[in-house]
């Protein structure tokens, strides 16, 4: 008798500190600029139902004519993502605010929150009973809305920096759907590094993310990436529970960058399917190379 499976319930990424703003509200507005990021991730290729997960995000400053402290400015952005599973899919809409202040001479911070809807799909008309009817897809509620709300922090400099979000922190509860009732289960987050200048034009940057729910295990991403002038970028990153994947980004045409990730499937899903495929585009309105770019290793 089959009585259930546990599954994640939020999208995994490799190229995490790349795209730290769709994890971390605090990132809204940390750049003097607009930072618009696209991106599109397939998960275990050539395993049926495997996760796909498109996603865009957008942010800037708030331009306040008025400012109370020259140390300090606001952010906002808007995250949209699909995260598609089997005969699931999940769109999530947030709107993102984030207040940024200074630390002392060298240093800054920043708090933030995402605030928005999240649904959630099931394609009835692809599921077939073994035997029929199942109560567990013979119901109407076939598309479910509930409130969402996910804060976190974020300290950095030029050498180094930190992180911390949790992702579904209302944990709601999912009803009238299927046979019982589900829970959305609260997700924190860490991440950190640092920059460490190698030679005149070779740095760097190792990182680490930690990521904990309960009842399940924990996920260490362990990532090491060489910077070659603020021009390319090429690394390795080893996943505990799944993979090891190599990743590389490049600036190119002052106003955009394009990163890719390769994920070699290390767990027992590699029987059914052995890589994953990950790819981020960024655009952004100031010059990557230009002075009004912040400096920050998230972003060199």
């Amino acid at each position: 008798m089959f009585t259930g499976v546990n599954a994640q319930q939020t999208p995994q990424y490799t190229q995490n500190r790349l795209n730290y703003f769709s994890i971390n509200p605090a990132m809204a507005g940390i750049k003097k600029c607009i930072d618009l990021k696209m991106g599109y991730r397939r998960q275990w290729v050539g395993f049926e139902g495997a996760p796909r997960t498109t996603f865009a995000t957008v942010s800037t400053r708030l331009k306040i004519k008025k400012k109370v402290s020259p140390y300090s400015h606001h952010g906002v952005g808007v995250k949209v993502e699909s995260d598609a599973l089997g005969l699931t899919s999940n769109t999530k809409l947030h709107l993102a605010y984030a207040y940024h202040f200074k630390l002392g001479r060298e240093s800054s911070a920043s708090a933030g929150l995402f605030a928005g809807i999240e649904q959630f799909r099931f394609n009835v008309s692809r599921a077939n009973a073994w035997q029929a009817p199942d109560p567990a897809i013979a119901t109407n509620a076939t598309v479910i809305i509930w409130p969402d709300v996910s804060p976190g922090i974020f300290v950095h400099n030029k050498k180094w920096f930190g992180g911390f979000s949790i992702r579904q922190l209302l944990g709601n509860r999912i009803r009238d759907y299927g046979t019982g009732t589900n829970q959305l289960r609260r997700h924190f987050e860490l991440l950190g590094g640092a920059k460490i200048e190698s030679s005149e034009s070779v740095s760097i940057i190792p990182s680490a993310m930690f990521r904990f729910t309960f009842l399940s295990m924990p996920s260490i991403d362990l990532n090491l990436m060489f910077d070659f002038e603020n021009r390319a970028q090429l690394g390795l990153s080893y996943r505990n529970t799944d993979a090891l994947a190599m990743m590389f980004k490049v600036n190119f045409l002052k106003h955009f960058t394009l990163g890719y990730s390769f994920d070699l499937t290390t767990s027992k899903m590699k029987l059914g399917s052995s890589n994953t495929h990950e790819i981020l585009l960024g655009i952004y309105a100031c010059n990557l190379r230009g002075g009004d770019n912040y400096s920050c290793p998230v972003f060199d």
